[in-house]
């Protein structure tokens, strides 16, 4: 908040709060603090960012903690933290009689108790809570990353069963970011060249079998919801009649993918037609079954 935004929090002028009214503008600030997060959490990408957000937040929670501990003890002082509780501390002993500069008189002493406590408290409560708050935006950074690798994999797996799509171009897009978002409602654990599909729960997800069902039926399950595909039109690759050695009735130089990275670039190939990439792609998941 600037300077404008924190005077209208006071009421008249007011100098003298009450705890009601400490309570109200706490409250206020908080909210305000609440949604300056929501924004982080909106407009962060790199981890460096969250680091520097996270020192200044910490920072300016505890400058207004030791401001208002100056304010209610009546002491000026450019001390922080632990040495501005003990210096408020001497300061108070003096004054009720110590000579201040014993240091058993002052960790004795009832002031410095309550004030340690308080300080222990409040601070153990920042830190758990900013804590909380970095691991929920790192998480959902890495999430954001795995999803987007999930994405593109998805995407070739689309491409590869020839989906039927609307003439009009956004109409198509919107139409094929409903299918991306689709997959959203499940969580994705990339092992080398496996991706382990669980549900929010963090179950793997299974057939009616009891087996883990695997990315790419995920894929084609939730595609098939929301697209008609192309059946073979008897093109170069119409029949597949080739053998695992080519792609059917083409020109059988180009052999069936071994690992799931080989077909993806097969599929994301345009020189190769689109039939020919069905047909590969079909010859590859018999080859992963063993058939």
């Amino acid at each position: 908040m600037d300077s404008g935004k924190i005077a209208e929090l006071f009421k008249d002028g007011e100098t003298e709060l009450s705890e009601e009214q400490q309570t109200e503008i706490l409250n206020k600030i908080l909210e305000a603090d609440t949604q300056r997060v929501e924004n982080i959490k909106k407009n962060i990408d790199t981890k460096p960012f969250f680091q520097d957000g996270f020192k200044k937040a910490q920072s300016e929670v505890l400058s207004k903690f030791e401001a208002d501990l100056k304010t209610k003890y009546g002491v000026e002082s450019d001390k922080m933290g632990q040495d501005l509780v003990d210096f408020i501390v001497q300061e108070k002993t003096k004054k009720t009689g110590g000579n201040g500069n014993s240091e058993d008189e002052i960790k004795r002493s009832k002031p410095y108790l309550d004030l340690e406590q308080k300080w222990q408290t409040d601070y153990n409560k920042l830190k758990t809570d900013l804590e909380a708050e970095k691991n929920e935006i790192v998480n959902g950074y890495k999430k954001q990353e795995v999803f987007s690798n999930v994405s593109q994999k998805a995407m070739t797996i689309f491409n590869g069963l020839n989906p039927v799509l609307p003439t009009n171009k956004q109409v198509a897009d919107n139409q094929v970011n409903n299918f991306m978002n689709s997959l959203k409602n499940f969580d994705f654990d990339i092992q080398g060249d496996r991706i382990v599909v669980m549900d929010k729960e963090g179950k793997v997800v299974q057939d009616g079998h009891g087996n883990s069902r695997s990315f790419e039926d995920i894929v084609k399950t939730e595609a098939s919801g929301l697209f008609e595909f192309r059946k073979n039109n008897g093109g170069s690759g119409s029949g597949n009649e080739g053998g695992q050695g080519g792609s059917g009735g083409g020109s059988g130089t180009i052999e069936i993918p071994k690992t799931f990275e080989e077909l993806e670039k097969v599929m994301n190939d345009r020189s190769i037609p689109i039939a020919d990439r069905t047909n590969i792609q079909a010859e590859y998941e018999k080859a992963q079954k063993g058939l």
